[in-house]
């Protein structure tokens, strides 16, 4: 009772909140009523700061997201005097929309898979609750937790326009501004490189760091500046943003002077991503494509194959600048790297469109 995390607040203090209900309920007197009125007030406070108009958790991370739904539901399932309904479902839809068609969740932020309860398996949690989520199946925008699902034909993209977090407890967020995921029908293709360990150390700052996600890069520069396990201090802006069932574009101030535009489009036959940059005369421009692991990739001049899931997709990028392929390190679960491919572009221009497609391989 009186070590409640209120020099953390966000989800820590959501977790207090839970355990002050939970022994309420299930003992007796006046102490465990104290319990469950303390918990119950932290609940009726936060939840309307902490969960947005849009259902996401303001920490915007997909993982705790659904860790903090798994507790509403598990409150709602003890009967505890607490109106959820609207709560959970708009937490539902949030979760099915930053879900892959692998039944994954997105890694943007701090994120791994294997911690939180599946998607699948919250979605039939909340069903058998009286609550049924509404599954996408076309573009849908996230507009107050910045993220976007476009949608065409077999192609899925999940897009990161969103503020880093929220002001006052960034802990969980990452210097990846305008980054995104990448599926072909239920293939995982292009991903951010996940959560290993929360541990102060150089796989942390590197994880944490814009060079780790699939984001354009000004001298070297991080796009916000994480420090320490838990920490930022500058932090980039989105100063525009705009959505449409086919695209999406937005432009955040992490490098000012210099501004980097994003758009993403998304057609039948391929996704476009087409990178600008303003007042960067002389700049030094890196754009990063983080591969999944277990997955091949040849490169010949600026243009990439891939293979993975049994299909072959081609990475082109255009534009004044040469490509290099790594091997890295990624970690979707935590306590476990594996390695992966990226794909570094060094431009030398201030443009650079990058088109995905899948390639028709003919059988031998």
């Amino acid at each position: 009772m009186q070590r409640r995390e209120r020099h953390l607040l966000a989800n820590h203090y959501l977790a207090n909140a839970k355990a002050l209900v939970f022994a309420g309920i299930f003992f007796n007197g006046s102490e465990a009523q104290q319990w469950l009125s303390t918990g119950l007030k932290i609940y009726k406070q936060q939840l309307g700061e902490q969960i947005l108009a849009d259902g996401g958790h303001f920490e915007r991370s997909a993982m705790y997201h659904s860790i903090i739904l798994e507790d509403l539901l598990d409150i709602k399932n003890i009967n505890a005097p607490l109106e959820l309904d609207d709560v959970i479902a708009r937490m539902v839809n949030w979760l099915n929309i930053m879900t892959g068609p692998d039944g994954m969740i997105s890694l943007f932020n701090d994120a791994a898979f294997g911690i939180a309860l599946a998607p699948a398996v919250l979605n039939d949690y909340a069903a058998a609750m009286g609550i049924h989520g509404i599954m996408p199946d076309s573009s849908c925008d996230l507009p107050e937790s910045g993220y976007a699902r476009l949608v065409s034909g077999k192609w899925i993209l999940l897009v990161d326009a969103a503020p880093i977090g929220p002001d006052y407890q960034p802990g969980h967020a990452h210097a990846d501004t305008l980054t995104f995921e990448l599926w072909h029908d239920n293939a995982r293709i292009i991903s951010d490189t996940g959560t290993v360990q929360y541990k102060d150390s150089d796989i942390r700052s590197y994880q944490r760091s814009s060079a780790a996600h699939n984001i354009l890069l000004v001298n070297g520069r991080d796009s916000s500046e994480t420090w320490g396990a838990h920490r930022v201090g500058r932090r980039a802006k989105i100063i525009k943003r705009e959505f449409s069932q086919s695209a999406l574009i937005a432009v955040h101030d992490g490098y000012a002077p210099v501004l980097h535009q994003r758009k993403w489009e998304v057609r039948q036959s391929e996704v476009i991503i087409s990178d600008f940059v303003n007042n960067a005369d002389g700049e030094q421009i890196d754009v990063f494509f983080h591969i999944v692991p277990g997955s091949t990739v040849e490169l010949n001049e600026n243009t990439a194959v891939i293979q993975v899931g049994g299909q072959t997709f081609e990475l082109a990028i255009t534009g004044d600048g040469s490509s290099t392929l790594v091997n890295n390190e990624c970690s979707f679960y935590f306590g476990k790297k594996e390695i992966h491919p990226v794909v570094k572009f060094r431009a030398k221009g201030v443009k650079i469109v990058t088109r995905i497609r899948r390639l028709e391989v003919a059988c031998q």
